[in-house]
């Protein structure tokens, strides 16, 4: 059976790879090795395609007695090639990456039954890979995730 954090982290990717272009989805992350779980400085793949790691997660008191309240902090970093290098079009491909990204969690705060609720909070630009020099739209999403925690074994 795997941790929580792993099926915290595992079920944000899950929702992740829902973003597939169709009805209220501007881009398509959905095909295999798009969304991919790990820390990456540049994409992983050729964009589209996002990634999510874990940051932190911290303990904290509950209103119930005997339970705690963890709190998943993970990061989501999506990037996005667009029809023209400038930045506008970049970064409005980026808005609408960051808007995809905001809508596939939002659409199950649950994360599926995993946490009983996220916060995310997000910023979008143009930018170049470091290794490269390919720009790219770049979303980076901060998302809260909130799980009850009984105390003992």
């Amino acid at each position: 059976m795997a941790s929580t954090t792993a099926t915290v982290w595992g079920q944000v990717a899950t929702q992740l790879a829902n973003i597939n272009g169709a009805g209220v989805y501007t881009t398509d992350i959905s095909g295999t090795g798009r969304v991919v779980q790990g820390r990456y400085t540049s994409p992983p793949v050729t964009p589209p395609c996002a990634v999510v790691w874990v940051d932190s997660v911290e303990t904290a008191q509950h209103v119930e007695l005997g339970v705690y309240r963890r709190e998943f902090n993970m990061t989501i970093v999506g990037w996005v090639e667009a029809t023209s290098d400038d930045e506008l079009t970049l970064t409005t491909a980026a808005m609408d990456l960051m808007d995809d990204i905001l809508r596939a969690i939002e659409a199950d705060r649950s994360l599926g039954g995993s946490v009983y609720d996220v916060i995310m909070s997000a910023t979008s630009f143009a930018g170049a890979a470091p290794e490269t020099g390919a720009t790219y739209g770049i979303v980076v999403v901060s998302l809260e995730a909130y799980v009850a925690m009984e105390t003992g074994a």
